[in-house]
């Protein structure tokens, strides 16, 4: 055959497949595609290094607390709270439609936690009325939480040994014993094992991609049942308003849109707690917010003195008023001074100063200040974790030595 035939051969020939004759040729190896969704796969992944350690470290973490807080197993019923909310409840004593129904449709105890005394309905079903079964149900909560505070510290700071400390730290923390230890204090461990994953799955739907939807959708639902745990959570959607400004330079008005449904469901169990509790008759208090704040950071750093009920601060004069307000304004605006050299610091300090105000509030009553602590701890433990190994690696191999003993040490 000549070579003018084979050319009109070769021309006349039609594309394979119903591909267009102009398509180019994919000449992507299996290797390319494999390295192609690798990296599409790390651009929407949230925690760095194998998910199988990681998976490990959570579960480690989880028995660490069980068996760090095993001297609570044979304490008993105490005598604050616990005859209401379990040992004479009748609604927690079976998984009957009566029983969810009367749970989530009505306040119990001048309070609404619906979530937080069916977590008691299972621990009845499980163990019966022992005080033991509920005291190792507290202690596997607590346990979670520690879990999702090493993923958070994770997320955060991509970086496995700080994440570990962090949630070294938190488990030790003195602060939580009150909310551990204390059967009725439940409700701080199951909104904190709520909200917490309800953060890490708003920041995987901010990392976008096809699941984007699913994921933020999928926060609202674990912000709801930290709600229903405990009110305290309402004001953590701020958190996430915090992490698009600083962290990620979102402008306030795109952020503040999809924080609709938070806020919604915050003022909706807000309401809901809200008629269940009687008026204190409190008056609003510069001095006295001002004091509970400076208890509350000072009972953060582990050497303050913890007991279960503290004594209302007293109200001050009209100068001492006003001296009051300038500080607790410069508490919140002093921050914004970090911005631009520690993102990631000025983010945990704006966690610490929503999450307070909740126990702030409180404080025209009375400031039961310990159990209050259990979320703002999860932002100072990852801070401190993250401040300390930081300023170590400038000393080298060294440094990194007496940063992980200090923490041993903390």
């Amino acid at each position: 055959m000549s070579s003018s035939k084979r050319k009109k051969k070769f021309r006349t020939l039609k594309p394979q497949s119903g591909a267009p004759l102009s398509e180019k040729p994919d000449n992507k190896t299996p290797v390319s595609v494999k390295k192609e969704k690798r990296n599409a796969n790390s651009s929407t992944a949230l925690f760095s290094g194998s998910w199988q350690i990681n998976t490990l470290i959570f579960f480690l973490l989880i028995i660490l607390t069980v068996i760090l807080y095993a001297g609570d197993l044979h304490l008993g019923f105490f005598r604050i709270d616990d005859k209401q909310y379990v040992t004479d409840n009748p609604w927690i004593k079976s998984f009957s439609a009566e029983n969810i129904s009367y749970i989530f449709s009505n306040p119990f105890f001048a309070n609404y936690s619906p979530l937080h005394l069916l977590s008691y309905s299972l621990d009845y079903a499980i163990g019966g009325p022992d005080a033991y079964g509920f005291h190792l149900s507290s202690n596997i909560w607590a346990g979670l939480v520690s879990g999702f505070v090493f993923l958070v510290a994770l997320a955060f700071t991509r970086h496995r040994y700080i994440s570990i400390a962090a949630a070294i730290l938190f488990i030790v923390h003195p602060a939580h014993v009150e909310a551990i230890a204390w059967i009725s204090s439940r409700k701080d461990l199951v909104a904190a094992a709520f909200v917490l994953p309800s953060l890490l799955a708003y920041m995987r739907y901010r990392k976008g991609g096809r699941a984007a939807l699913r994921w933020y959708i999928l926060s609202i639902i674990l912000f709801l049942f930290a709600a229903l745990g405990k009110l305290s959570v309402a004001t953590f959607p701020a958190v996430f308003v915090a992490l698009d400004l600083f962290w990620e330079k979102r402008t306030l008005l795109k952020s503040l849109i999809d924080k609709i449904p938070f806020l919604l469901t915050g003022a909706f169990i807000a309401m809901a707690v809200s008629s269940a509790q009687p008026p204190s008759g409190s008056q609003f208090n510069f001095v006295i917010l001002a004091k509970a704040f400076l208890d509350s950071l000072w009972l953060l750093t582990g050497f303050g003195d913890y007991v279960i009920y503290r004594i209302p601060p007293q109200p001050g004069e009209m100068i001492t008023q006003i001296a009051a307000a300038v500080a607790l304004l410069a508490v919140f605006v002093l921050p914004l001074l970090l911005l631009r050299r520690f993102p990631l610091t000025i983010v945990l300090i704006y966690w610490i100063l929503f999450t307070l105000i909740p126990p702030q509030i409180l404080s025209f009553v009375h400031p039961v200040s310990d159990r209050y602590l259990y979320l703002p701890s999860v932002a100072f433990t990852i801070f401190i974790s993250w401040a300390i190994i930081n300023t170590a690696k400038r000393f080298g191999r060294v440094g990194m030595s007496a940063a992980y003993f200090s923490i041993l040490v903390l």
